[in-house]
């Protein structure tokens, strides 16, 4: 059987178990499959078929290509077979019929003082990013202040979902979630867009409405989506005003690039499985672990700490000059390889599935309502199914965890407290 039919048979039994799973948890995995089938099947399919393994000015062997994705392909797998377990072995978690508009019948305490507050410093953040990066005249102020607010400005994801499982969709979570779709696109990454679409569009599919509106809302909110995320991948500038001007001269296969450059990823897998499995590259056991805890304190307090030394050995794998200033990433089991080898594969999945448990487990017992409690768990499917797949990087994983969860964290607490008022 050849590396791609088992690519295939893995594939669909990713889809089963998936569809076997309960509650959210089969939302969860359906996540996960449409990940999976982006980045590992179309994606790969493009880039070995449409462009013949062409990336960073030289042609990667097929084969070699077909065989590391079918060992990410096996992992994913695993992970999704842990989940399907941790489904039928615990109490399914009910997200369906959402209150499409909770500002009618939401009788739970709404937190206004920690919202407002988190609220508020979230879109200062955003705003100095946007003056010093976006609007700014040069790259002078893009410290480590600017850096901290662009962190910082994550916050407003998880706020404005909250905002809606609360308030639905009124004019005020409408406007803020304008307002980030545009500073999303100012910053110029696109994945800011997805993680915050991707739990609302969730919220859409499983409410109350009529199904004729879901389908509507969906498709429209979806198209959008995927043509801002082709224009940006041509037009962007990073910290900019998106380039218009910039010409296009692929047509249709222009287009196809926009949508497919992020499934780039399956080459800085195969150049990371190159040098940590089949080279002499130096396993760093633990290490992205530490480093990611390293990277959360403050540079004043650690001027002389050095976090992914590991990166500089990733990227003798990219072969070329343009691969090794590509800034190309990997999948989430890359991290797992390079701490592990050969046993990334198999011990990936495995601390995953414990990380996904634990997030469930805290939503659980951090959300009042459903309506809360069903966006809370579709950020995790979002961060965990979506956002960790092609970022494998712990340091900025950890960060997107911790930015994108301690408002819930918060907001959970203070409801619990009766920090709120009706």
């Amino acid at each position: 059987m050849t590396d791609w039919a088992l690519i295939n048979v893995l594939t669909v039994m990713i889809a089963v178990f998936a569809l076997s799973a309960r509650g959210g948890d089969r939302i969860f995995l359906l996540v996960f499959l449409i990940s999976h089938v982006f980045y590992c099947y179309f994606g790969v399919l493009f880039w070995t078929v449409g462009r013949l393994g062409f990336f960073v000015g030289f042609y990667w062997p097929i084969d070699t290509i077909y065989r590391v994705d079918l060992f990410v392909t096996a992992s994913n797998a695993l992970f999704a077979i842990l989940i399907l377990v941790i489904s039928w072995l615990s109490r399914p978690v009910s997200v369906s019929s959402l209150d499409f508009y909770p500002q009618k019948t939401n009788i739970t305490p709404f937190p206004a003082v920690p919202f407002l507050a988190t609220l508020g410093l979230g879109l200062l953040c955003s705003l100095l990013v946007l003056s010093r990066g976006s609007f700014g005249e040069s790259t002078e102020g893009r410290g480590g202040i600017f850096l901290i607010a662009y962190q910082f400005s994550d916050v407003l994801i998880p706020l404005i979902c909250f905002y809606v499982s609360r308030k639905g969709f009124s004019w005020g979570p409408i406007l803020l979630i304008m307002y980030f779709i545009f500073y999303a696109s100012l910053v110029g990454f696109r994945y800011k867009i997805a993680l915050f679409a991707l739990p609302l569009i969730l919220f859409v599919l499983y409410s109350n409405i009529s199904l004729f509106r879901k389908v509507v809302i969906v498709l429209i909110s979806t198209a959008s989506i995927l043509t801002l995320f082709s224009l940006l991948t041509l037009y962007r500038v990073k910290f900019g005003v998106p380039d218009f001007s910039r010409p296009v001269t692929g047509g249709a296969d222009e287009i196809m690039y926009g949508f497919f450059a992020e499934a780039n990823v399956i080459f800085g897998m195969v150049a990371l499985h190159n040098w940590f499995v089949v080279g002499d590259g130096n396993l760093y056991w633990f290490q992205p672990f530490v480093d990611a805890l390293l990277e959360m304190i403050p540079r004043v307090f650690m001027p002389n700490r050095v976090t992914g030394v590991y990166l500089t050995e990733f990227v003798n794998g990219l072969v070329t000059d343009e691969g090794r200033n590509s800034g190309t990433a990997y999948y989430w089991v890359g991290e797992f390889v390079i701490m592990f080898g050969w046993a990334g594969y198999v011990v990936g999945p495995v601390i995953m599935a414990a990380f996904y448990f634990f997030f469930k487990r805290l939503a659980l017992v951090l959300r009042r309502n459903r309506n809360d409690l069903a966006m809370a768990l579709f950020l995790i499917f979002a961060i965990v199914g979506y956002f960790q797949f092609s970022r494998a990087y712990f340091p900025a994983i950890f960060k997107a965890y911790i930015f994108s969860w301690s408002p819930i964290i918060i907001l959970g607490i203070a409801q619990r407290l009766n920090i709120s008022r009706r």
